[in-house]
């Protein structure tokens, strides 16, 4: 959000106590949300200093499961390395993607996922929701591991946004994606 846009939106806050009361409750579900996204969101490494690829991904199942992009791993059978919120790193296998753009037909799938070979018990598993839960407008945060890997007790960056489009079972949002972002979860 432009500089100008926030103050202007901060001074509107002011004399009305209703969009403050706004801004408060947005604050408060932000925060909220944003504890789940970034101790479910990981890094993935694949190969030897990531030179085969480098992604986020969002724990899905308390067996380990994590859902990433397509392009990420790009075939089934890689091993990889997966750094949680906490900064441990396990090992890792990714299992299949599907990377498949037709823009003729109007399919777009950039789907991946990777199983941790000996999965804690304590993981941060995020719930999937029905593609059709979000509606325009709306705001989501959005969490990746921005272009390098994670150094010991640093968490997932997160942006906000709000969805701006939808195309199918896409969704086109006004949040800042980064290198590095592919693959993490929108909330």
């Amino acid at each position: 959000m432009p500089v100008f846009s926030t103050i202007l939106l901060c001074f509107n806050a002011l004399v009305d106590p209703t969009q403050f009361a706004k801004l408060v409750e947005l604050d408060a579900k932000t925060r909220a949300v944003s504890e789940i996204v970034v101790d479910s969101t990981v890094c993935i490494e694949i190969g030897v200093d990531f030179r085969e690829g480098h992604g986020s991904g969002t724990i899905i199942s308390q067996d380990g499961l994590i859902l990433t992009a397509g392009h990420v791993g790009e075939r089934s059978g890689l091993d990889c390395q997966v750094t949680l919120a906490d900064g441990r790193k396990l090992e890792a296998v990714t299992l299949g993607q599907i990377f498949l753009t037709h823009v003729h037909r109007r399919m777009d799938f950039d789907i991946g996922l990777v199983r941790l070979l000996d999965p804690p018990e304590d993981l941060c598993v995020a719930t999937l929701a029905s593609p059709n839960s979000v509606e325009r407008g709306e705001w989501v945060v959005a969490a990746g591991w921005v272009a390098d890997l994670p150094k010991s007790g640093q968490r997932a960056p997160i942006r906000i946004g709000r969805i701006q489009e939808r195309m199918g079972p896409r969704l086109r949002l006004d949040a800042p994606f980064n290198a590095g972002d592919s693959g993490g979860g929108l909330f």
